[in-house]
């Protein structure tokens, strides 16, 4: 029998040793584009939206999931490029080529591409958002709590960079949901050698939620440990746990699950140990060292059993982190009427060599925009400077929002 390996889907996720082990033949499957996460960090002064691979090290904290960007270029599709900042110690996610002036007096360089994401809306996209201080500090949302976070610490919305795969709606608020596979129809089934498996790894804390049934036996799975049997074929109501800490750790009376029935498995598993529920009643728990656990999930039968799993979830789980401002907001200028020169004015502003001052036009443009939009159009059409176009297309979106 064929291994089926079942892709990264967003929604809309060893018997004892008596067992014999089954060996697994991998097939090909169609290409399916990867996607990653993109997530926002904060380290006191600086809004980080990467990939993150190397945030953490760096002193940045978790705040949240912003949405799913490619891996690779796909059609439609525009690259997100990351810029850092010593002189203002600032990250700065862009499509495209950073402004001269602001490379210039920012001394902005490019890092790296974090990923893909649509260049016009799609179904089932939500805008990457990008916000920015009159200080300097830059960063990008595509969710409403981040949009809400800088508004109320003072950043002014700038443009909107592209349109990402947003989170499941029912994520989780309190973790952020890594990993998503809902399969449509009866489900995934899995019999013989075939295997479930996530295209990536997971380390702890994270939450695995698993909606699968047995039509008998052998309902089994692989993370924190080399397999956790429900209604293993030589004692239904044993919950065997093969490998890892908890190795041997089998409990009578926890492994029983009902045939032919969905159930809900969660498993928590944390660096000091591990939790597994069934339809939120506690099975197993075990306290060990869990920290350098990476690995895939797995889910399969055994010795003739014919598992279906209809949705995977994993989530990481960590602490809250919010966003704070570190300075006032910047002053509102009111202007009760203004006139077709002021806004001349402002447009010609856009190439003040003084940053701020770009930034105060950009918001004064906003608050009149009926005016202000024809006139930013024509100056569009008109401009060729790449540097002048950039800031004209921030004011126009500025206008529109």
């Amino acid at each position: 029998m064929k291994n089926k390996i079942l892709p990264l889907v967003l929604g809309g996720f060893l018997a004892g040793c008596a067992a014999p082990t089954t060996k697994v033949s991998p097939v090909s499957v169609a290409p399916v584009p990867e996607l990653l996460p993109l997530n926002l960090y904060w380290n006191g002064s600086d809004n980080y939206t990467s990939l993150g691979g190397d945030a953490e090290k760096a002193g940045y904290h978790l705040v949240r999931t912003e949405g799913f960007v490619f891996a690779r270029p796909q059609p439609g599709t525009v690259p997100l490029k990351q810029y850092w900042s010593a002189r203002r110690h600032d990250h700065w996610l862009l499509t495209g080529d950073i402004p001269k002036s602001v490379a210039k007096n920012g001394a902005y360089k490019f890092v790296r591409i974090e990923g893909y994401a649509y260049a016009d809306a799609q179904p089932g996209t939500a805008p990457l958002k990008m916000f920015s201080l009159l200080r300097g500090d830059n960063f990008s949302t595509a969710t409403a709590q981040g949009e809400k976070d800088a508004i109320n610490a003072g950043y002014g919305f700038r443009r909107i960079l592209g349109y990402v795969i947003p989170l499941p709606q029912n994520a989780d608020t309190e973790g952020r949901t890594i990993y998503n596979a809902r399969i449509n129809g009866g489900g995934l089934v899995l019999k013989g050698g075939d295997r479930f498996n996530t295209p990536r790894t997971f380390r702890p804390p994270v939450e695995v939620i698993i909606v699968a049934k047995t039509d008998s036996t052998n309902l089994r799975m692989a993370y924190a440990a080399d397999q956790v049997i429900f209604n293993w074929e030589r004692d239904g109501q044993q919950l065997r746990v093969d490998g890892g800490p908890a190795n041997g750790l089998h409990k009578s009376g926890a492994g029983g699950i009902p045939p032919g029935k969905f159930v809900t498995i969660r498993w928590v598993v944390k660096p000091g140990g591990q939790a597994i529920y069934v339809d939120d009643q506690l099975r197993f728990a075990h306290a060990g060292d869990y920290s350098n656990l990476d690995r895939n999930l797995s889910i399969f039968p055994a010795e003739g059993s014919q598992v279906t799993v209809k949705s995977v979830t994993v989530r990481q789980l960590a602490s809250s982190d919010f966003l704070e401002a570190t300075n006032p907001p910047p002053p509102i200028i009111k202007v009760e009427t203004v006139s077709a020169a002021e806004i001349q004015n402002w447009i010609a502003q856009l190439g003040d060599p003084d940053f701020s001052r770009r930034e105060m036009a950009v918001q004064q443009l906003g608050k009149n925009s009926a005016l202000a939009l024809p006139a930013l159009r024509s100056a569009l059409q008109k401009e060729s400077d790449g540097d002048r176009r950039w800031w004209l297309q921030s004011a126009l979106q500025q206008c529109e929002r």
